[in-house]
């Protein structure tokens, strides 16, 4: 074979590779572009429902903002979105406090300061204590079992106790003058209801012939007792405060009444001074011990009640005591009242310190 026929055989395969491989290139193409747009084409389909389903639950804010304000005016529940089920307070976002300069700051400071503060009223002497404080009562050796509660206002006045209290430092009395006084059971020897009408009858003038010591000191000291008999036996009374109202000198009003029955039944009185020692029948039976016992008594009454608001509850917070003796010594006659009704002569109505 020659030269020529080998060139030619050549040039016949060669073009016959390179229209094979452009038959191949060709049938991949046509395969790639029926395949493309299937896919293409349902993607399409996609978007499209999407589009409709979004056209479905249209935005208000959209149609709003392309239609403008008078397109739609009202928005049904079902077209909002739904709020989750949060607090308010996360909802709503922090509050934030208005904003204060650094100058009015230093301001409110500065008045704040300014502010008078409330000062604990002057030391008016012995009388600092918290007025609604006084009769509650803080200490068991001073609170009364029988007594009732300090809150309750009780105007009852026991007449048995305060009856048997008189009656008993009436008989102490009698029974000193019987023991002592020579005179006193000289009198009972005669005839007794004569006797005593007659002391009765007696009775003249002002002065009974007693000391100064006896008239003006002693039965003013009696008096004062018989009126602590009456303020220790009614429960409004016995937990009063010195002078602290108008009720106060009412109930020492009453003190004095009852002070001034006991004095006459101590003088003129079935069992008395005119029954026993027939007094009267010697020219010693005057109406001075009717009129100071009641009168200068109430006064030492109210002269002990007011040491024991401005001096002796002061002073008792020392200690025991101290407490025992001042109450005792600058109270006598409150502290005989007190072994008449079987108390401590140191007890007190009153809490401890009040």
């Amino acid at each position: 074979m020659t030269v020529k026929t080998q060139a030619l055989f050549g040039s016949r395969y060669a073009s016959i590779g390179g229209l094979l491989t452009i038959l191949c290139f060709l049938s991949f193409d046509v395969a790639a572009q029926a395949s493309g747009p299937q896919n293409i084409g349902s993607d399409r389909e996609h978007e499209v429902i999407a589009s409709q389903s979004d056209s479905e639950t249209p935005d208000p804010a959209r149609e709003l903002a392309t239609h403008g304000p008078s397109h739609r005016l009202l928005i049904s529940q079902t077209e909002t979105k739904r709020r989750p089920n949060l607090p308010s307070s996360v909802l709503q976002g922090p509050v934030k406090e208005p904003h204060t300069s650094v100058d009015q700051q230093f301001t409110e400071k500065v008045e704040n300061a300014l502010v008078e503060k409330p000062v604990a009223p002057a030391w008016h002497p012995f009388d600092h204590l918290p007025r609604e404080s006084r009769f509650i009562k803080d200490n068991a050796s001073d609170a009364d079992p029988s007594d009732e509660p300090s809150n309750a206002v009780s105007q009852k006045f026991h007449w048995k106790p305060a009856i048997l209290q008189s009656v008993l430092i009436q008989g102490f009395q009698l029974s000193y003058a019987l023991v002592i006084q020579e005179k006193t059971r000289r009198a009972l020897k005669g005839p007794f209801f004569r006797d005593y009408w007659d002391s009765i009858k007696g009775t003249k003038g002002w002065s009974d012939g007693n000391k100064f010591f006896t008239n003006y000191i002693a039965h003013p000291m009696q008096g004062g007792m018989t009126g602590f008999i009456f303020v220790q036996n009614h429960d409004r009374a016995k937990k009063q405060i010195f002078a602290e109202s108008k009720q106060y000198w009412k109930d020492r009003l009453k003190a004095f009444a009852w002070s001034a029955a006991w004095s006459a039944n101590w003088e003129f009185g079935p069992v008395s001074q005119s029954s026993i020692g027939n007094v009267g029948l010697y020219g010693h039976q005057g109406y001075v011990d009717s009129v100071i016992t009641p009168t200068v008594g109430t006064g030492w009454l109210l002269t002990e009640e007011a040491l024991d608001r401005y001096l002796i509850r002061h002073l008792e917070m020392s200690g025991p005591k101290v407490k025992k003796l001042l109450r005792t010594f600058l109270n006598p006659m409150r502290s005989v009242a007190n072994l008449l009704r079987f108390k401590e002569p140191w007890y007190r109505d009153r809490p401890y310190g009040h």
